[in-house]
């Protein structure tokens, strides 16, 4: 635990909180204890000895919830005067990774809906979180993510001259070693010297400006975290993310729970 004496003799309590998201709803536990029994929160807990924010998080969350979490990046700090000490509260974007929430410590929980979180009611530090929350809100529009429905193929050619460069879904790229080729299936030519089949594509929808910056760095690092190998071919409008076929409905859920809106 992480605590210290301010001049006014307040001790000064420093703590981890987890923002589990799950396809556009937020996770809520509800306090059974204490002078602020059924008032509610976001789960987490001190931060012990030694430890960083994130691996109180998940070692919380693991003994509050028996779930694992994956702390995907940093929301906000926040600080607040309670009558017996001064809170200061960090927290994070979580999404599940495996586990079912079950309440070993708290009296309820219910997923909310990004856009009606005040239906319960909060504890006050956590009500600063929900601001910072609805603030990033309104300018962090949630990512995109377009499932393409072809299979595709990706393969080292002699050269390009068989290739249907007028077709959809064809991504060519020539280097000083080689002529690689991203195409439907059905599509690659006879000329291929090696070929990998079995891939699933979705692309990140709109226009991507070139000035943003870790757009394929959050998807990468959520899929990482499943195991998910992905290959990547980048255009100027966008980038489209590639999965073995066997993996892309893990993927794609993965991706949601991370706070990723997924076009049906």
């Amino acid at each position: 635990m992480n605590e210290k004496v301010t001049v006014s003799d307040r001790k000064t309590i420093h703590v981890a909180a987890a923002v589990i998201r799950d396809n556009g709803r937020i996770f809520a536990t509800q306090r059974g204890y204490g002078g602020y029994k059924d008032w509610w929160e976001f789960p987490g807990g001190k931060i012990e000895s030694g430890e960083t924010p994130e691996e109180a998080l998940v070692r919380e969350i693991r003994e509050e919830l028996e779930t694992t979490v994956v702390v995907d990046r940093f929301l906000t700090t926040v600080e607040y005067d309670y009558p017996e000490f001064h809170l200061v509260m960090d927290c994070f974007w979580c999404y599940i990774r495996e586990g079912r929430l079950t309440l070993l410590e708290h009296e309820a929980a219910k997923w909310l809906p990004v856009s009606d979180l005040r239906q319960v009611k909060w504890l006050p530090a956590d009500v600063l979180v929900i601001d910072e929350i609805e603030r990033q809100g309104s300018v962090n529009k949630p990512i995109r993510l377009e499932p393409l429905p072809q299979v595709f193929s990706v393969c080292k050619l002699t050269d390009f001259t068989s290739v249907d460069l007028a077709a959809s879904f064809v991504f060519t790229a020539a280097t000083d070693e080689e002529n690689s080729l991203v195409c439907p299936t059905g599509l690659v030519p006879e000329n291929a010297v090696r070929r990998d089949d079995g891939w699933r594509c979705f692309r990140v929808c709109g226009e991507l400006d070139f000035s943003l910056i870790g757009i394929l760095a959050g998807i990468s690092k959520v899929l990482a975290e499943e195991k998910i190998g992905i290959f990547v071919v980048s255009t100027f409008n966008t980038d489209y993310v590639l999965t073995k076929e066997v993996n892309f409905e893990k993927a794609l859920s993965a991706l949601k729970r991370a706070g990723y809106q997924v076009v049906e």
